[in-house]
């Protein structure tokens, strides 16, 4: 069959078309068969039929015909069930239609429910619509708090940066006020016993000479007093610098300054740690 004939006929009544080529095809074949048995052509028989084999030929053959009889018949009630099926189905519609008449108010209240729904869908389009701006700020507005944010972690980073440089700064000047007073401290004591010292050698060179035999006996112990002098002054100078030195250090180490970071003060502890 073409695409023609398939747009002309519906599925069952090309079946049953088939069906019926099926029959005319079967009961051409019966019919042959029927008049060969019936009246021969002649009494030869043809030379691949054997004559003693005839009578069992012909009896396949009729079982053959009724073989074919029975599924013609088949095919045929197939045909007629289907055939009455589709009528019974085109009709059911007109039955069905007189048992259960349409309300005419229950289908104009669903083409007024129809009618209600496409105008709420089209108040919806509305609104989105109205709505679309409002929804690009949220979004935009979204993003520049997740900046503004990023903004204040950073500033916040550098404050409490800043805040900790402050206060190393300002330890720092702590620190070195502390060593400078003590810087001015030690140069004052130094300059005293300088002074001390200068004015200790004054006396002794201006002291008057009796004799020149007792400025022999008294010149040894005059030089013993002078080196025992001298002796007692550089240890009251180096106890003076071991106490600056030993203040120095726990200044810085309590100022909490990285002094190991620092090349100024690093230099600063090495230089106290050195042996006076």
């Amino acid at each position: 069959m073409t695409d023609i004939t398939n747009e002309k006929y519906t599925e069952l009544e090309l079946y049953d078309l088939q069906l019926y080529e099926q029959l005319e095809y079967l009961e051409r074949n019966i019919a042959s068969i029927e008049q060969d048995l019936a009246d021969p052509p002649d009494d030869s028989l043809p030379d691949d039929i054997d004559a003693e084999a005839l009578p069992e030929t012909i009896k396949a053959l009729e079982l053959e015909c009724d073989q074919l009889r029975a599924e013609l018949a088949s095919a045929f009630q197939e045909g007629v069930i289907k055939t009455t099926a589709l009528q019974s189905l085109n009709a059911s519609h007109l039955v069905i239609k007189n048992l259960y008449p349409e309300d005419p108010e229950q289908r104009s209240h669903l083409f007024q429910e129809i009618e209600k729904r496409d105008d709420l869908v089209s108040e919806y389009l509305l609104a989105f619509e109205e709505l679309r701006p409002y929804q690009t700020w949220i979004k935009e507005t979204e993003a520049n708090i997740i900046e503004v944010q990023q903004e204040n972690r950073q500033l916040m980073a550098s404050i409490i940066k800043a805040e900790g440089v402050a206060k190393e700064s300002a330890l720092a000047r702590e620190a070195t006020q502390r060593i400078e007073k003590l810087e001015r401290e030690a140069a004052v004591k130094s300059d005293a016993l300088d002074r001390q010292q200068a004015a200790s050698a004054r006396e002794s060179s201006s002291a008057p000479s009796e004799d020149f035999q007792r400025a022999t006996e008294e010149g040894g112990s005059q030089r013993r007093r002078e080196e025992l002098s001298e002796e007692d002054l550089q240890l009251r100078t180096r106890n003076m610098l071991e106490f600056a030195r030993n203040v120095l250090q726990g200044i810085i180490v309590e100022s909490g300054i990285d002094w190991s970071e620092s090349e100024r003060w690093l230099q600063v502890i090495l230089t106290v740690g050195e042996e006076v």
